[in-house]
């Protein structure tokens, strides 16, 4: 719901982004990062939570915070995150008023089903935001994961800030190459691009070839992205080197060898330029050997990688720690 014209404080709003947009620029991306589960438990936000989550007021106003927050069904979380709706809204609309042209991009945390648990649903940000540019410093695995659940849950285009440093943030450290996976999980994700934070200091050369050799990645691989389609059907499973023999209430069972939790993960999609698996392997120091099944994927060829190895009707493919591999067909 939008302010009341009259108000001083949409009149104060307005004029905060008068000074921004007076140069003309049709695009701005706002830093939100407000604390969203821990707060505000005034009475006013319990007699409008009351309301939400059709409860009695007057238990609302007697129950501690932490009672609150225990409720079920995530009532506080789900309120919050209607709450923090209503805030990035009326700052569109603010922004809508002197310039209806210009584009809102909102940068602040990735999607995930906890954080909109907890306060913080970005999707109920659109329309009026037309570009998602999520925060995530975190190393690959969880970069991964974050970019992934961010592009499959939001329909507004997703341009992440990712890490391209070594000091810009305390104790997280990326390498080159982990650079390099985050821009491919990010492409393979669906994203429409990136935004690198580097701090203060410049990038060494090691980087730059990174980001280099990522968009030459991308650019190879965007043919069957961009237009496409995800591809639900492919079916990628660790192959086990040996197994071991342990003894569970006096039987023997012949078990894998290996976890069968695996850090490599893939992105399969399909366009009218053919389909796509693509691969990376996030261990930094294990070779790890998947088997790939998909209608038609016995004439993959490799566009990156190793070629595959035929088995039965499947094939079975190789990464070596960090290795990307990608298959047409």
């Amino acid at each position: 719901m939008q302010a009341e014209r009259g108000e001083p404080f949409w009149s104060n709003l307005v004029e905060r982004y008068q000074r921004p947009l007076a140069s003309g620029l049709k695009t701005l991306i706002i830093n939100y990062e407000p604390p969203w589960f821990n707060c505000c438990f005034c009475e006013r936000c319990r007699r409008s939570f009351a309301e939400f989550a059709r409860l009695d007021v007057e238990k609302v106003l007697a129950m501690t915070p932490k009672d609150i927050q225990e409720l079920p069904d995530h009532a506080w979380g789900r309120f919050r995150s209607k709450q923090n709706e209503r805030i990035v809204k009326n700052h569109v609309a603010a922004i809508h008023e002197i310039d209806p042209e210009v584009q809102v991009g909102i940068c602040g945390p990735p999607y995930a089903d906890w954080n909109a648990q907890r306060g913080m649903d970005i999707r109920l940000f659109e329309p009026e935001v037309v570009m998602h540019a999520p925060m995530i410093y975190r190393a690959p695995p969880e970069y991964e994961a974050a970019v992934r659940s961010t592009c499959g849950n939001v329909t507004a285009p997703v341009l992440p800030f990712l890490l391209a440093s070594d000091i810009a943030v305390p104790r997280t450290f990326p390498l080159p190459e982990d650079v390099r996976l985050n821009m491919l999980a990010t492409a393979l994700s669906g994203g429409n691009g990136a935004i690198l934070w580097v701090g203060i200091e410049s990038l060494d050369a090691e980087y730059m070839n990174a980001l280099r050799r990522s968009l030459e990645d991308i650019r190879v691989l965007q043919r069957y992205i961009v237009g496409g389609e995800r591809e639900r059907s492919v079916a990628v499973s660790p192959e086990f080197r040996g197994t071991r023999v342990v003894t569970v209430n006096g039987k023997e069972l012949e078990v894998s060898a290996q976890s069968t939790v695996t850090p490599v993960r893939h992105w399969a999609w399909k366009s009218r330029d053919g389909s796509l698996l693509a691969l990376v392997n996030f261990d930094r120091e294990a070779t790890h050997k998947m088997r790939l099944t998909a209608q038609g994927i016995g004439e993959a060829e490799a566009l990156f990688g190793p070629p595959p190895q035929p088995a039965g009707d499947d094939l079975v493919v190789e990464l070596a720690p960090h290795e990307f591999v990608a298959l047409t067909w």
